[in-house]
């Protein structure tokens, strides 16, 4: 089951908790409302600003409570970028096709499919969003990208100080 929600509305259902005096609660209730919308089971939000620094977790959501363990935290921004095209994403439809050594690495738990995406601020990669499944595999729609993308534009906005 892929999300059936159209960008528009998504976006216009944001506009009820966006809320610039309140960055870090709104940056919160983007990331549910994101994986409520995609029916993904969790996402998180990292900064990657310092590449050879282990990525740590700024905002995280399970929709079943589930702990974060150790989803992204084990890499560098400088191992995972290689992995991700011009357009900003890496997307993994089934986890388990992937070699152990890749950043995607097997005991991260029950993940079957992830998606990521940079933040970009004023032209530089800041941030990473990504989506995930745990105990399905999940082929990522456009409609869920470009609601990712969108996602990813209402981050940059919220990060951005200057704003």
């Amino acid at each position: 089951n892929n999300a059936k929600i159209s960008v528009e509305l998504f976006l216009q259902q944001t506009l009820d908790y966006m809320d610039f005096n309140n960055r870090s609660n709104s940056c919160q209730r983007l990331l549910q409302h994101c994986c409520h919308t995609l029916q993904a089971s969790g996402g998180i939000v990292c900064s990657i600003k310092d590449k050879a620094t282990k990525m740590e977790p700024l905002f995280y959501y399970d929709a079943h409570n589930h702990p974060i363990g150790k989803i992204l935290c084990n890499y560098t921004w400088e191992e995972m970028e290689v992995y991700f095209g011009e357009d900003g994403f890496s997307i993994c439809s089934d986890l388990n096709a992937i070699p152990d050594d890749v950043f995607h690495e097997k005991n991260t738990g029950f993940i079957k499919s992830a998606i990521s995406k940079v933040i970009t601020i004023n032209g530089q990669d800041e941030y990473l969003l990504t989506f995930f499944h745990r105990h399905k595999l999940h082929t990522w729609t456009e409609s869920e990208q470009d609601i990712i993308v969108q996602t990813s534009k209402l981050y940059s906005l919220l990060f951005d100080e200057s704003f």
